[in-house]
């Protein structure tokens, strides 16, 4: 009923790991039921599933095989040592799927995150996540970011890359680019206007701005910036965790009244 995996499916598996043949393939690995059904769900286009567990027919992975078949994506079995030494989890739960990246558009939407060095993948999957649960639809991540299709920030990220238009690997050049379409670049700063007052000003079409924790921005960077903005703190801590503040100023961003 479903084909053995091949040596050379095994070696293409082990190669969707480092990020050059994920970029030169435009494909990337799902780990585990819950990431598969969401992208199944969301219509995303699955290359092929792989299983290993007998037992995934009888138990929560045969809606998933099923899925598969009436889509006609292809369906391999595999090996369960062969998986466990190619999964990135300690815990894998024998399924896994090659997914295409999306092609990455050259539209934007007026409400943009753009993610700046963010290095951290825990931390760029989360952002992802937080962006989609606000209902952001394009998100620019900057050359020196953690990959976005890293397995860490796909499991960070839970779904979210399904419902985003990712660009990444993206040069200082965006900043002027934006500022010509006619965003207001608003960069997110620890001496910057507080939160509530700065959104007096800007207008709905809008870039927010965040940058690594440790080294913020550089200087040739923040001098393109039309808002410098920062959300005020109580405690004595000095400072917010970038995935923390993201969630705090797209809730601010998103909610409260902007003007045209």
């Amino acid at each position: 009923m479903y084909q053995e995996s091949s040596i050379n499916d095994i070696k293409r598996l082990r190669s969707l790991f480092l990020k050059k043949n994920r970029y030169s393939n435009r494909l990337f690995v799902l780990e585990g039921y819950l990431l598969i059904k969401e992208a199944m769900n969301s219509g995303y286009p699955l290359d092929e599933m792989y299983f290993s567990h007998p037992s995934i027919e009888t138990n929560h992975g045969d809606d998933l095989l099923s899925s598969c078949q009436k889509l006609n994506v292809p369906i391999k079995t595999i090996d369960p040592k062969t998986l466990h030494q190619i999964s990135d989890t300690k815990n894998n739960q024998g399924i896994m799927a090659v997914c295409k990246m999306s092609d990455e558009s050259e539209v934007l939407e007026n409400q943009i995150l753009l993610l700046y060095r963010i290095s951290d993948p825990g931390n760029l999957g989360t952002l992802l996540r937080t962006a989609a649960w606000f209902g952001i639809k394009t998100v620019i991540i900057s050359e020196n970011s953690a990959d976005p299709y890293n397995s860490k920030v796909v499991r960070s990220a839970m779904g979210a890359h399904f419902y985003l238009e990712i660009r990444s690997n993206i040069n200082d050049e965006i900043f002027s680019a934006l500022d010509q379409k006619g965003y207001t670049i608003a960069g997110a700063v620890m001496d910057g206007l507080p939160i509530n007052d700065s959104l007096k000003s800007i207008s709905s079409k809008w870039a927010l701005v965040l940058g690594n924790e440790a080294h913020g921005f550089p200087d040739s960077i923040q001098k393109q910036f039309h808002k410098k903005i920062t959300i005020p703190g109580i405690g004595e801590i000095d400072s917010l965790n970038v995935a923390v503040a993201g969630g705090i100023l797209l809730h601010h961003f998103t909610a409260l009244p902007i003007i045209e």
